[in-house]
């Protein structure tokens, strides 16, 4: 949050959204020295030249690629089948990131 110079709470998609990019399993595809864009995210719209500046999308799992997914979706609006990154991410530990992403949000809505 120090590199986007977040407080908490100010900006909670953003928030969320680096609470997933934050998941060790997504954080090891992440070169922080080559972040672009408005999120730590934000390479993966870029995949293809994404090994080039670092990143290692090629170590993401589909379930650690569909919780990526989702957190863009939390912050940029990205269509995502929510019915099917439910059952993907349902019962396993990057589904409670994803939760824990969400209540971020809707616990700060009120």
């Amino acid at each position: 949050m120090k590199y986007y110079n977040l407080v908490h709470l100010q900006k909670k998609y953003l928030e969320a959204c680096i609470y997933v990019a934050a998941s060790p399993e997504i954080f090891k595809c992440i070169n922080l020295t080559a972040l672009e864009g408005h999120t730590p995210l934000h390479w993966y719209f870029d995949i293809q030249n994404a090994p080039a500046k670092g990143h290692k999308p090629y170590l993401l799992t589909g379930t650690s690629q569909t919780l990526l997914e989702a957190g863009l979706a939390i912050y940029s609006g990205m269509d995502i089948c929510l019915k099917g990154t439910l059952v993907q991410l349902n019962g396993t530990d990057l589904g409670k990131v994803f939760t824990q992403a969400c209540d971020l949000i809707l616990k700060n809505s009120a």
